[in-house]
């Protein structure tokens, strides 16, 4: 009687054994596809990171050229005022030097 429940405890261990062999080999065969698409998902991640890093890149020497044009501009625009301001102060000094001369010559 011992015997037989010796088997039959056994016979259940060997079959919870093999079902728990069973399942460790199914999670381990999950865990590696899991693992497998977590590398996929990481190395999307880092070649995005490394797309924007590029493009943030681009981005900060397009703002740079663009601060360096505007400068460019600024001086331009304020010698242009100054070129200005000096042309019509001639003009008007060239003016009245005309009107004086006209007016010597009519006096004349």
């Amino acid at each position: 009687d011992i015997y037989q429940d010796l088997e039959v405890a056994s016979s259940q261990l060997t079959q919870s054994y093999n079902s728990a062999s069973t399942e460790i080999t199914m999670l381990e065969k999950e865990k590696s596809k899991l693992k497998g698409q977590v590398d996929k998902l990481v190395n999307q991640m880092e070649t995005m990171k490394l797309e924007y890093e590029d493009k943030l890149k681009d981005l900060r020497k397009l703002l740079e050229t663009e601060k360096n044009t505007t400068r460019v501009l600024q001086i331009k625009l304020k010698y242009e005022r100054r070129a200005r301001v000096i042309v019509e102060d001639k003009h008007a000094q060239l003016q009245i030097e005309l009107d004086r001369l006209c007016s010597n010559m009519l006096e004349e």
